[in-house]
């Protein structure tokens, strides 16, 4: 998705009913961009021609939303991988994003806690991902179960996997205030 599809399905997001302008998009680019890129969303189903102006299909809004956050937030993040991997989408897919994975690389010398700390002080939802060594998780903790193998790569994903919310409700000064915040801390 380009830069001007992700300013666009958020300028459509809530559904207006006013018609989109030719002074509402100068900014985005060229016309001739502009038309192309409106083109592939029309026929992508992403957005529907509407007499009183462009709409994001009622059915998809929500999709496209989380999918717009995850993108700009993955852009956005950006200049943390030294000490973060980003979420990727795999090849041939398309996934609905609920939330952005981050993990903690071990070389960054940041403990999870200290991170969770200061997101949490500066009021930014990040949360543990409920995965990994399923036999640490205290519910089945007591349990007889086979286990193949030694598990090493769930520390990981227990204790330095996070998610972050994409909620459609979520406007730029919110998506830009996590980055800057975890930009701080590193």
């Amino acid at each position: 998705m380009s830069e001007f599809q992700i300013q666009y399905l958020q300028f459509l997001w809530p559904p207006r009913d006013e018609p989109l302008l030719h002074l509402d998009v100068k900014s985005f680019g060229s016309l001739s961009q502009i038309s192309v890129d409106l083109c592939s969303l029309l026929y992508g189903g992403l957005i529907e021609i509407l007499d009183r102006g462009n709409h994001a299909n009622p059915i998809e809004e929500l999709m496209v939303k989380y999918q717009v956050n995850f993108e700009y937030l993955k852009n956005r993040l950006l200049s943390s991988t030294n000490f973060l991997n980003l979420s990727a989408v795999t090849s041939n897919s398309e996934s609905s994003w609920f939330g952005f994975s981050l993990v903690l690389k071990e070389s960054s010398g940041v403990k999870p806690n200290d991170l969770v700390n200061f997101v949490n002080q500066n009021e930014i939802g990040l949360r543990l991902l409920f995965a990994g060594n399923l036999t640490k998780q205290p519910s089945i903790s007591e349990r007889n179960y086979p286990v193949s193998g030694e598990l090493t790569n769930t520390y990981v994903t227990i204790h330095q996997t996070f998610s972050l919310g994409t909620l459609p409700e979520l406007g730029s000064v919110q998506t830009d205030y996590t980055p800057e915040k975890l930009e701080e801390f590193f």
